[in-house]
């Protein structure tokens, strides 16, 4: 089998057993690279969220474990790769056994607990290897060819993202390679020519929630669970991100996952959704997530229409039958159904959709939308201005 690469952490509360376990991994491994690594105090909470994929708070249980002050990396070459089952907190797992066993060993050695972090498979070093030191296989491989000299390298950086981002490119690059994700829509000018007043949110849909928001150090807009609405720096400036999630309600879970296994690689790099399913997701998007169809999604799907070879209707956007109709002939076709979102402050149109899908809950939030919505419109009209946002809605 291929060789593979793989990275163990020992941290601050480990250190005194460095030497024992750099010396283990040269008997078994091939040692490429060992460095001391200094995160920010400010900000190793966060570093340390980012990294595991879940939220650790200040002083969390597992900083105290682990500790707080410089660690060592080590990344090394397994020449013998072997896979098999090994027990873990999540159950049976497929992991690389040789690095899985040493990783034991060595959490045996330091008194237990996860003072010592290894990666289980390739698929993690990829992860672990981009986020600490923001290098894919290939560029680590090609800077790190030769054997360890026996020199440490002193790091003194935080994870990759954590002051930002220098533009959309390097933040797409990222989620590129360690997470599925989709942009749903307005991404003919992504990554490139991305301005807040034109296109507003970036809508994404994922496979892993948490992940996604995690990597992109993505900062939650609102506090109710229920909102998916963040913000991701990006040289200097908010930008407004919405991560939506298999299983929310968005779109049907068959669906989403459809858009997800059969995605496509942009010109620009970014994955989207091929033609059909960005077509039948926009027109649900426009129909039924909006109060009112804008009259730039009616121009937009026409055009999708025509140039994917799809029939509607001319006159479709003015009869809510025939938009039903429509849509439902698609959703039956694929064994697909209209979903209510989990997300509140997304509209779900009692007009299009079946009303016995729509619960008391949804329904106030509906009610409760309109007041709002009416209420911004009479704010704005006395201030003024006109909103893009409300004029998409």
């Amino acid at each position: 089998m291929k060789s593979e690469l793989h990275l163990v952490i020992i941290w601050e509360k480990a250190a005194h057993y460095r030497e024992e376990i750099i010396a283990d991994l040269r008997v078994h491994f091939e040692v490429l690279q060992v460095y001391e690594v200094v995160w920010s105090r400010e900000r190793f909470s966060r570093n340390l969220s980012r990294f595991y994929g879940k939220k650790l708070p200040n002083g969390s249980e597992k900083e105290t474990h682990c500790g707080t002050g410089p660690f060592t990396l080590i990344v090394f070459r397994d020449h013998k790769v072997n896979y098999g089952e090994r027990k873990t907190s999540a159950g049976l797992v497929h992991v690389n056994t040789n690095v899985f066993d040493a990783k034991t060993s060595y959490r045996t050695w330091t008194g237990g607990g996860h003072k010592v972090h290894a990666t289980n498979s390739q698929d993690e070093t990829i992860h672990d290897l981009l986020l600490l030191l923001g290098m894919d296989l290939y560029q680590f491989e090609s800077e790190h060819s030769h054997t360890w000299d026996g020199s440490v390298e002193k790091l003194s950086t935080d994870l990759i993202g954590t002051q930002g981002w220098p533009n959309l490119e390097s933040l797409f690059s990222v989620l590129n390679k360690l997470v599925k994700y989709v942009v749903l829509r307005n991404f003919d000018y992504l990554p490139v020519e991305y301005h807040i007043g034109d296109h507003g949110d970036i809508d994404i849909l994922t496979d892993n929630y948490e992940d996604i928001c995690h990597i992109a150090n993505a900062q939650k807009v609102f506090r109710k669970g229920c909102r998916v609405h963040y913000t991701v720096d990006v040289n200097g400036q908010r930008i407004p991100f919405d991560f939506r999630y298999v299983g929310d309600g968005y779109y049907d879970t068959m669906w989403q996952r459809n858009i997800l296994e059969s995605r496509e690689l942009s010109p620009h790099g970014i994955y989207v959704p091929n033609d059909e399913n960005y077509f039948y997701s926009l027109f649900y998007h426009a129909t039924v997530h909006k109060r009112k169809i804008a009259t730039d999604y009616e121009e937009r799907l026409q055009k999708l229409a025509h140039a994917s070879g799809i029939e509607i209707p001319s006159d479709i956007f003015e009869d809510h039958n025939k938009i039903r109709s429509f849509l439902w002939a698609f959703l039956q076709a694929r064994g697909y159904e209209f979903t209510s979102p989990s997300d509140l402050s997304v509209f779900y149109n009692e007009d299009i959709v079946d009303k016995k899908t729509i619960s008391f809950r949804r329904k106030l939030s509906n009610v409760l939308g309109r007041i709002r919505h009416i209420v911004k419109r009479k704010i704005l009209r006395v201030a003024g201005v006109k909103s893009l946002a409300i004029e998409n809605e």
